[in-house]
């Protein structure tokens, strides 16, 4: 129990990081970063992104999970009115079915609507 409560936190804080730098060669500061899911996953990725510089947006289901992210002074908003705007996203929601958004119907009008859109150095 332990254990995984700080490889959890503390761990992704290295790993989201490290995996993101290594897979961009982008600086982060500046990026609006968008963490689906703010449970212990969550809470060391959006501590992780913050800390390189990101602007950070929550989406969390859970109104008692949204209010903690809220009171560490993290922007909680709904997954439809960020997802065309956000320049990482990080799913630490543990479910392993795709995340929709509630505005659009079809797999293709969402996936037009998250196109894929390169880093700018």
């Amino acid at each position: 129990m332990t254990k995984s409560k700080f490889d959890n936190i503390y761990g992704c804080r290295h790993s989201v990081v490290d995996g993101l730098n290594r897979a961009t060669d982008v600086m982060i500061a500046g990026k609006l970063a968008l963490v689906c899911g703010f449970g212990e996953v969550g809470k060391g990725c959006a501590q992780a992104l913050r800390g390189q510089g990101a602007r950070v947006v929550v989406t969390e289901i859970d109104p008692i999970c949204a209010l903690q992210a809220a009171m560490e002074g993290f922007e909680v908003r709904t997954l439809d009115s960020v997802v065309e705007r956000a320049d990482i996203f990080v799913t630490a929601t543990g479910n392993r079915k795709r995340h929709h958004c509630r505005s659009h119907g079809s797999d293709e009008e969402q996936s037009h609507r998250q196109q894929y859109r390169p880093f700018r150095q």
